[in-house]
């Protein structure tokens, strides 16, 4: 079996078209540069600091979304509502509220994010010039990427399996309604209860940022030492700033 971030990255990336921020909690912020080090992001600066001459222009979306993924079918997650009797063995008593997951397969992923808003450096043409201009002075480096779009969550909920039969419970100490119950509320001050062979358990944490698109530097054809180009010269057309999919070098 692949390695578990690579099987997450992977999962996310095939149902939402994003790069997958690893670990889940890992905070990132539009403009970031960083590199690639084994698929996984690792940020060393930010195109807004001050040593950089460029100005993003941003724009944030103004309604939110709500995105869900269940990776098997042999994930169960039930609803405990208060004064209902708990399932054999759980840890919830019949006064509580919360969530029963199981898993019946090991890698297993579930992924809910509420109020999710996208951010976008809008201007990108110009952004791309800058960057060109930089590699072809040898102020850029090879394998440099920069967030160009990202999502932030208001609130979310990530579980990811080890093992088969791994299971969660989640415990809901908030006062919402039974009817308003939602695994990724931070308003439900959802706790973990008990949990058996997972190795992801963030519930219904505020401010995560679990996906991202990047762009970089890609030279047109096989000269891959372009450098020194002049700023209005021709083969500057050689050099492209290409959104970037680490994804696909999973497979190589």
């Amino acid at each position: 079996m692949a390695a578990i971030y690579k099987t997450y990255i992977r999962d996310l990336n095939k149902k939402f078209g994003y790069q997958a921020t690893w670990t889940p909690g890992t905070p990132l912020k539009l403009g970031d540069i960083g590199v690639f080090r084994n698929h996984v992001f690792e940020t060393i600066d930010n195109i807004s600091n001050d040593h950089f001459d460029f100005e993003m222009m941003v724009r944030k979306d103004e309604s939110a979304e709500e995105l869900e993924f269940v990776s098997s079918s042999s994930i169960n997650i039930s609803t405990k509502v208060k004064g209902s009797v708990a399932p054999v063995g759980s840890p919830l008593s019949v006064d509580d509220a919360g969530f029963m997951v199981s898993f019946g397969r090991k890698g297993g992923l579930v992924f809910k994010a509420k109020g999710v808003l996208t951010q976008r450096i809008m201007n990108q043409s110009e952004l791309a010039r800058y960057v060109k201009t930089a590699f072809s002075n040898g102020e850029w480096e090879d394998g440099h990427y920069i967030i160009t779009e990202l999502k932030e969550a208001e609130s979310a909920t990530i579980l990811y399996s080890v093992e088969r039969d791994a299971e969660v419970a989640i415990r809901a100490n908030g006062s919402l309604s039974n009817e308003a119950l939602d695994i990724a509320d931070a308003g439900a001050s959802l706790e973990i209860a008990f949990s058996k062979s997972m190795e992801i358990k963030i519930v219904a944490s505020d401010g995560l940022t679990p996906l991202f698109k990047v762009r970089g530097i890609k030279v047109r054809g096989s000269n891959a030492s372009l450098r020194h180009l002049e700023k209005e010269g021709d083969d500057m057309d050689d050099l492209l700033f290409e959104e970037h999919d680490e994804v696909e070098m999973m497979e190589d």
